[in-house]
């Protein structure tokens, strides 16, 4: 590779969202504006190159080949500047560690130079208690391992997507600052200031210096340049600094270019219903759904298992059956886990759903809305099924297939809303939006809010509310 390209590696298991990331942030016509495309399952390595001041090459490595990439033989990592590991916050954190610390060992020995960034993504997923957990092992980790990592927690959901970007940002000058590219580091160096002067009034010079890594007389040629062009705005017979209006412009390029765009791509990509197996009570299966071709046969690693719908429909029934037994209320539903797939059944009027889902966690409003699912799967499918049990009169296969896969779209659209809400509205928020209807202080609530709320209520009371929205 030329010295003056950068390799930058992507990593991660399957699923985790790196090339969801790699869209985002570099698959653009500008450096704001993203691509609409769906996204499928990266094969081995996909190379791209860039130019964002310097060149730059992206590795996007498949996560199903992870363990392949993970060996010292596989030369993946070779001639490396940057190792960006992405990891799913939600996943085991010792599985985590060990990914982070076998990518530490093949940089040592084989890329010595390169700089490795983990981060810890999708934090949205996370409850409040468990992200206060996850940076308490994230801080005790990084005072008690001599590893140099540098970590960031990641989301491409709207309240992080800055952040994010501010990630990239820092995981690029970690990675490029050797290739001493002048326009690249001066572009880095003002946006990081910029940002500084959205959360701080003063310059702290002790600060920048520590965060910037540069020295303090450069730091006062780049701010003197900020003040000059208008991104920066220095107080008359004061140290206060505000964003001027080209800073303004900025930022609202940032928030107004990432923010509806990566909705957008959260709200496209339909890949959180991976598959669906619909049978009787006792595990005979009336109608399967993959995302992908092929998605059961990724369930093993087996291959004297088998990974026909019906041997894991019939599994899960007498699961359910074993479970009425014990529990004199019945076992309606229950849910299992594994890295980044979650596994939910439910058992209603004689028919068993299994949703297979993955990249949220399935809470009870999750819950809610798979069961509203299967309503309406009776409600509109329920005479033909039922003849088909107590008959056996032949289903019309194909219009079932083709109906039931437009009403998995719908469904999948409707937890990426759910999951994207929840993150936004915590107890407290709806709290205070209450206490200022009750006080009748209108102009304090957004009616950007007062409309996710209604939309959340709306399609978990009833999921055909979508159609009409």
């Amino acid at each position: 590779m030329e010295e003056t390209t950068t390799k930058l590696v992507l990593l991660g298991r399957g699923g985790v969202g790196k090339t969801t990331l790699r869209k985002i942030f570099f698959d653009r016509e500008s450096p704001l504006v993203l691509i609409k495309d769906n996204l499928t399952p990266t094969l081995g390595a996909e190379v791209n190159s860039y130019n964002l001041g310097l060149n730059i090459a992206v590795h996007d490595l498949a996560g199903q080949e992870l363990n392949h990439w993970l060996t010292d033989g596989s030369g993946a990592l070779d001639l490396s500047d940057i190792i960006l590991v992405v990891l799913e916050c939600s996943d085991d954190w010792d599985e985590n560690l060990q990914i982070i610390k076998q990518v530490q060992q093949i940089q040592s020995k084989n890329v010595p130079s390169a700089v490795i960034i983990a981060f810890f993504h999708k934090i949205d997923l996370l409850t409040s208690l468990q992200l206060d957990t996850l940076k308490a092992r994230i801080n005790e980790f990084r005072e008690n391992n001599d590893l140099n990592v540098k970590i960031f927690l990641t989301s491409i959901q709207e309240k992080h997507i800055l952040e994010t970007f501010w990630a990239f940002i820092q995981s690029l000058k970690l990675g490029m600052c050797r290739k001493n590219n002048t326009n690249f580091r001066d572009y880095i160096l003002k946006l990081e200031l910029l940002r500084y002067f959205t959360k701080n009034s003063k310059a702290d010079l002790n600060v920048l210096e520590k965060d910037l890594k540069i020295k303090r007389e450069y730091i006062q040629w780049y701010l003197h340049q900020l003040f000059g062009d208008g991104t920066l705005d220095l107080e008359p017979n004061s140290e206060v600094v505000t964003i001027g209006k080209k800073g303004i412009a900025t930022l609202n390029t940032l928030k107004y270019a990432l923010n509806p765009k990566t909705k957008e791509i959260l709200l496209s990509e339909r890949d959180y219903i991976k598959g669906v197996i619909l049978s009787d009570k006792t595990g005979i299966p009336f109608y399967t759904y993959e995302e992908v071709p092929g998605f059961f046969n990724t369930l093993v690693v087996d291959e004297r298992t088998s990974s026909e719908p019906g041997i894991i429909s019939m599994f899960f029934a007498q699961i359910v059956e074993f479970g009425k037994t014990m529990d004199y209320n019945g076992l309606t539903n229950f849910q299992f886990g594994g890295h980044n797939l979650k596994i939910a059944s439910l058992l209603s009027k004689g028919v068993l759903a299994i949703f297979f889902v993955d990249r949220i966690q399935i809470d009870q409003g999750s819950m809610k809305i798979l069961e509203e699912f299967l309503k309406s799967v009776f409600t509109n499918y329920g005479d033909s099924i039922y003849n088909y049990f107590v008959s056996n009169n032949p289903l019309d296969i194909a219009r079932l297939s083709r109906n039931l896969k437009d009403d998995i779209e719908s469904l999948d659209v409707i937890l990426k809303s759910h999951h994207q809400n929840k993150s936004e509205f915590t107890k407290e928020k709806l709290l205070e939006m209450y206490l200022n209807l009750t006080e009748e202080k209108m102009d304090k609530i957004s009616s950007r809010d007062m409309k996710s709320l209604l939309f959340q209520y709306l399609i978990m009371e009833s999921p055909d509310t979508l159609k009409e929205i």
